[in-house]
């Protein structure tokens, strides 16, 4: 609980100065073109969120669930912006019809999941290629023409007034009224699983379209 209210006092701080601040970590294989992308389908994205009060924390679910939407629309729209075709497989109806699709995206979700702490911890690993989801990805590649999956992943807390300006005093307390988020952004290859990318964003409310596109312009898309 302490590490977390220096996170968010740290966090705080940062966004008193900046709407959004971003690192970029990119595999050597992307880098260097031996990976063209030109194709990629946006998983549904997981977004947890809590509210921090004098008196203990507390689950934020509607709003959860309300910003794992607008953040893969988000994300979706700046790829699409980049000029990537986007495809949409997964929607609400289509995992609801069909079983082996909605237990393969459950499968790789959960794969990233295994690795997610050891990825976060050590993110400028991926630019020495470390990191993989292994092979077993390529089920979701149903027709063999997605180039790579993106998966998100973003914390958010809110802090009532009388928290925030116990942790961050006046400057807190007046940074109170938006939940900041932490969020990560996983380009993944679709055929072998390798983490070809991440884009850590740091912001107050969740990041725009144009945040995820000024990241996107790092990576050496496929025209």
């Amino acid at each position: 609980m302490t590490r977390m209210i220096r996170s968010c006092a740290a966090m705080t701080i940062v966004l008193l100065f900046a709407s959004a601040e971003a690192s970029d970590f990119i595999h050597p294989k992307l880098k260097a073109r031996e990976v063209s992308i030109r194709s990629v389908v946006v998983l549904p994205a997981h977004v947890d969120m809590a509210k921090h009060g004098v008196k203990g924390t507390q689950p934020m679910g509607q709003e959860a669930d309300e910003a794992a939407s607008e953040v893969t629309f988000e994300v979706a729209a700046a790829l699409t912006n980049r000029g990537l075709q986007v495809e949409k497989p997964f929607t609400d109806e289509a995992l609801k019809a069909n079983d082996e699709l909605r237990t393969a995206m459950a499968d790789v979700q959960q794969r990233f999941d295994e690795i997610e702490r050891q990825l976060f911890k050590k993110e400028k690993d991926i630019r020495k290629g470390r990191f993989t989801l292994g092979d077993s990805v390529a089920i979701l590649n149903t027709k063999g023409t997605t180039d790579a999956f993106v998966i998100v992943r973003s914390t958010g807390n809110k802090q009532t007034k009388s928290k925030a300006f116990m942790t961050g005093g006046l400057v807190g307390m007046g940074m109170s009224g938006e939940a900041t988020f932490r969020s990560r952004v996983a380009v993944v290859d679709a055929k072998n699983g390798d983490i070809l990318f991440l884009g850590d964003y740091i912001s107050r409310g969740l990041p725009k379209d144009k945040t995820y596109e000024k990241s996107f312009k790092n990576i050496p898309f496929a025209r």
